[in-house]
């Protein structure tokens, strides 16, 4: 089954997402997003993330965004992105604006939610390097490829490195997703990993010399 043009677009009435993680070792950050489109209650789920070897992390969590009638263009209070599809299964870029929580102990965080309200956005570009291959063949496929921007929090940062997106449909949360070390110019600083509640489960981004996102399911 080859993945195609098409599979770049929207797929109907159920839940379907995008995430994208990329991975800098030269400034020794990662960033992070997953948004969740659920037709049945009009609503979207949304996480973006900062992590950096040298500050605290910064997380942006909202689970009940009112859904877009069409693409992928969000806004809540103090949250607006973007995510377009320049040219299918190679280019894609991304937009945030947005306002999170940094993060000091991120086991408490995942508990009780506390943090230092920090502004957090972003400008990026994804360029593919590798063809898109099937993770779940007809719901979720993967690509690699190249991430660069610039990250903005209180100052603005360039972003160049390893990145690597997923696309998936017909399941609440996105399947796997890692940067290797071999996309990566260097090695990333081991951190805490995080946990962000999402979708009826738990995200988890985990960064040592591999930047790894994924999701379990509560009970799971």
């Amino acid at each position: 089954m080859t993945i195609g043009a098409a599979d770049e677009g929207d797929h109907g009435d159920v839940d379907e997402g995008h995430a994208l993680v990329v991975a800098d070792a030269d400034a020794d950050v990662v960033v992070a997003l997953v948004i969740v489109k659920r037709p049945t209650t009009s609503t979207v789920g949304f996480v973006a993330v900062r992590s950096s070897g040298s500050d605290d992390p910064i997380i942006v969590v909202d689970e009940e965004i009112a859904a877009p009638p069409s693409r992928w263009e969000i806004r809540s209070s103090g949250l607006w992105a973007d995510h377009i599809c320049e040219t299918a299964l190679d280019h894609w870029s991304y937009g945030l604006e947005a306002f999170g929580l940094e993060v000091d102990d991120p086991e408490t965080w995942s508990t009780h939610g506390l943090g230092h309200r920090r502004p957090l956005g972003w400008e990026l570009e994804f360029e593919a390097d590798a063809a898109a291959a099937w993770h779940r063949p007809g719901e979720a496929y993967i690509q690699e490829g190249r991430g660069h921007g610039i990250v903005l929090t209180d100052r603005t940062e360039p972003i160049d490195g390893g990145a690597v997106r997923a696309h998936w449909w017909g399941a609440p949360a996105p399947p796997p997703i890692a940067v290797q070390p071999g996309r990566v110019r260097g090695r990333l600083a081991a951190r805490d990993d995080l946990v962000i509640p999402l979708a009826g489960g738990r995200l988890g981004l985990s960064v040592d010399g591999v930047a790894e996102l994924s999701w379990t399911a509560d009970g799971g």
